[in-house]
């Protein structure tokens, strides 16, 4: 009886240990965000069929396509707090390129970080794409989004946000 008890106050006070360790803990979490290609859109809407939004963004004309993509920054991952931006998508002729831009309510209209060339090598692409821009000025009206340079044949696939 006198074992099973000190048994029983060691479980116990090992539960409780574990209990105090989880709320004491001051490491937060890492927030992700995936975006699908799905909201990006042509700079005009008389484009037609040479881009392609079926489960992907396809450059399917013959020229390169500028394609814009809204970014939601919110309570839940606010976009001046993110650490890693990657696209995913796939290459197609030529090189394809993305940056992130922010769009200004007064003046500046509109700024763009650098560009990210894609690895030009035909394939399935994951390219990390500088987010310095996003956190330069961090006003309330910045409206923050996405620029690719689809050349012919370029698929974006959609974005991957981390803040760590």
């Amino acid at each position: 009886m006198k074992r099973k008890m000190t048994i029983g106050i060691i479980g116990l006070a090992a539960y409780a240990m574990t209990v105090a360790a989880l709320g004491f803990s001051t490491s937060a979490s890492a927030s992700f965000r995936e975006v699908h290609a799905g909201i990006c859109h042509y700079r005009n809407d008389a484009l037609g069929s040479s881009l392609d939004n079926r489960g992907e963004l396809k450059n399917t004309g013959s020229t390169t396509r500028q394609v814009y993509c809204p970014m939601v920054s919110d309570s839940t991952l606010s976009l001046t707090s993110v650490d890693s931006l990657t696209v995913y998508g796939h290459e197609g002729t030529n090189g394809a390129k993305s940056r992130v831009c922010s769009n200004y309510v007064s003046g500046p209209s509109f700024t763009c970080g650098t560009y990210k060339n894609w690895s030009n090598n035909n394939g399935v692409v994951a390219a990390n794409v500088s987010v310095y821009e996003w956190n330069v000025n961090r006003r309330d009206t910045e409206f923050r989004y996405m620029r690719h340079d689809l050349t012919q044949n370029s698929s974006v696939y959609g974005m991957a946000l981390r803040q760590d």
